[in-house]
């Protein structure tokens, strides 16, 4: 299922809301201002790093990874390179890869052009970068399961989940955890993706799947989700940055 995020912006102009009327807004110090209330912006969008990741031969059939034309990998045998990139911060390159079964995850400093850590996370799955120069590997089980896991570059794992639906959100501070089924009595969550602390969950009794998502401001998102009845209906969620619960009654078993 793709879970998408919208981000609501503003042009400069002016806003109407229910009833027609319309309201001068300003933005002031990453403030919105819409009349006498305050809103904070919506998060802005993770930025890749604007260094150039090209996957080529180089030598002897054997592919490496080059960034800025640096071969960084500089692989002795062949490999499957099945994604490559540098954090936002510019300072580390993710190579995901396979010589031999299992999958390999390594991680390169760029600023002393060497291997820092090369881990095998036990599953397929992607892997992005996340805030903070985390990395957010998700994988599936079947159908309806998702399955993640938040590394940070020395390969250590800094808390991991499963239900029936998860996404890393595009500014790549929240992990967006929802369910994809009625079957599934899990809860719609919003958590840190630095360690997984909840801040913001909601549980509509009548809830089937989440179908997408809006950020209204920073601190508020709106969840479209279809009900058992074939409605769709949303719900406001408000993140909770003090009374955030710990990542730990929401993890299954056997992970």
């Amino acid at each position: 299922m793709v879970f998408v995020g919208l981000i609501l912006g503003c042009d400069g102009g002016d806003v109407k809301h229910e009833g027609g009327a319309e309201i001068p807004i300003l933005v002031v110090d990453n403030e919105l201002m819409v009349g006498e209330v305050n809103h904070s912006l919506p998060p802005e969008w993770l930025k890749d790093s604007w260094k150039k990741v090209e996957v080529k031969e180089s030598g002897g059939k054997v592919k490496d990874v080059f960034v800025d034309g640096v071969n960084i990998t500089q692989f002795g045998n062949a490999h499957h390179i099945y994604d490559a990139k540098v954090s936002p911060s510019g300072k580390y390159l993710f190579v995901w890869h396979m010589d031999y079964t299992p999958r390999k995850l390594s991680i390169y400093d760029l600023d002393l052009g060497v291997l820092k850590k090369m881990i095998e996370p036990g599953a397929g799955g992607s892997m992005k970068w996340a805030a903070g120069d985390l990395i957010f590997h998700k994988f599936g089980a079947g159908t309806n399961t998702a399955f993640w896991s938040v590394f940070n570059v020395e390969g250590e794992v800094l808390w991991a989940g499963a239900t029936s639906g998860a996404e890393l959100d595009e500014s790549g501070l929240y992990v967006v955890i929802y369910p994809t089924l009625a079957a599934d009595d899990g809860y719609v969550m919003i958590a840190d993706v630095r360690d997984g602390r909840v801040l913001a969950k909601t549980r509509p009794v009548e809830i089937d799947l989440v179908q997408q998502y809006a950020w209204l401001n920073g601190e508020t998102v709106r969840v479209w989700y279809r009900t058992i009845e074939n409605e769709v209906k949303s719900v406001d969620m408000v993140l909770d940055f003090e009374n955030a619960e710990a990542w730990e009654v929401y993890r299954r078993e056997g992970y």
